[in-house]
């Protein structure tokens, strides 16, 4: 019996082992993801910039040629 309480226990602390690394390899992936959603966010903030910085400048040009 106590052979088989020793093997459990062990069974036991490799799971929690694997689990810890495995917590860890999630955690790095999220914080990738969230990197990521922050670089694409930046991304996008800027060419919206730039597109209303074209838009505008168009606008005022066809309202020049309309006047």
């Amino acid at each position: 019996m106590l052979l088989t309480f020793n093997y459990c226990s062990y069974l036991s602390s490799r799971v929690k082992r694997y689990l810890f690394l495995l917590n860890l390899q999630i955690e790095k992936i999220v914080l990738f993801l969230l990197e990521q959603h922050g670089l694409l966010a930046s991304t996008l903030s800027r060419l919206k910039e730039q597109y209303n910085a074209v838009y505008s400048s168009q606008m005022e040009e066809q309202l020049e040629y309309v006047s």
